[in-house]
């Protein structure tokens, strides 16, 4: 069975695409493409940026974004350190609050402006 990189390069390569244009297109840097395509995905960037960036090449090479992810998920995605849970969690919990608090001030119809 071929990895996620070499199915990102073969796809790439029956489109006549080059990494440089598939850098340009969808604004990714060459070496984090290339590296997807050598299939290393641990490059030093949040999990976020990781998942987003092969995601926009998938579908750029309108590759099957589904199953794809899938297998990347299964094989690849790290669940982070309890610190990037933490902080996450931080800044969620700090939306929600804001989010209470300014609903509590509209239900308790302070004037506009």
């Amino acid at each position: 069975m071929q990895t996620i990189g070499e199915r990102l390069q073969q796809t790439r390569n029956r489109r006549g695409i080059s990494l440089k244009e598939a850098a340009e297109a969808t604004k990714i840097r060459p070496d984090y493409l290339a590296f997807f395509e050598e299939n290393y995905f641990e490059i030093p960037l949040p999990e976020i940026y990781r998942r987003g960036f092969l995601v926009l090449y998938l579908q750029y090479l309108k590759m099957d974004l589904e199953g794809i992810m899938a297998e990347y998920d299964a094989r690849y995605k790290r669940k982070g350190s309890a610190r990037e849970r933490r902080e996450v969690y931080a800044r969620m919990h700090v939306t929600e609050k804001f989010k209470e608090e300014t609903t509590e001030e509209i239900a308790q119809g302070m004037p506009a402006g």
